[in-house]
């Protein structure tokens, strides 16, 4: 993070995101002349909020694992951030009607979004779930496992509405 003439730099960070400014930090931290290079108009790459006519739109990820790398990142660089935790809810659009989005036991049982062959399907991936060791997926895409493990289509909606919410990431 240089003001100075481009001679005095001795790295260029691309990108300013989260990893973009924190990589720029440590190095400007190590004694090193750093720039950051960002195309956006502003810092923070897709964690930001855009307005438009009155919506917010996240053009990604908003939150931290709180027990995850990210935190100890922040808090050794001295970013003050905050939080909680949230809520275990959700709501599904299917076919122009609000769900309950099956994420406990309660909300499955409670959802209107699933019939009950579907919500015992649901269930019993949930409930198998917990006996699985990630390591054992490593090479296994969730499209691979869901075509592995799932049998109902709305299930597998449901299923992939779930992990899009929980990982930001929409290509299973």
């Amino acid at each position: 993070m240089n003001n100075g003439s481009r001679r005095d730099v001795n790295v260029v960070v691309v990108g300013g995101g989260l990893a973009g400014l924190a990589s720029a930090a440590y190095l400007a931290r190590a004694g090193h002349s750093v720039v950051v290079l960002e195309r956006s108009s502003q810092l923070g790459g897709r964690a930001v909020t855009q307005q438009q006519n009155g919506f917010s739109f996240n053009l990604g990820p908003h939150a931290l694992y709180r027990g995850g790398a990210g935190v100890e990142v922040l808090r050794e660089l001295g970013v003050p951030f905050s939080g909680g935790r949230p809520p275990a809810a959700g709501r599904a659009l299917y076919r122009g009607a609000l769900h309950r989005l099956p994420v406990s036991p309660w909300s499955l049982l409670a959802t209107g979004l699933l019939r009950p062959s579907e919500k015992l399907e649901f269930g019993r991936i949930f409930a198998r779930l917990r006996g699985i060791d990630p390591a054992s997926l490593h090479d296994t895409s969730m499209a691979a496992w869901l075509d592995a493990n799932v049998r109902r289509v709305r299930v597998r909606a449901s299923l992939e509405a779930v992990v899009r919410v929980a990982t930001y990431v929409n290509d299973p």
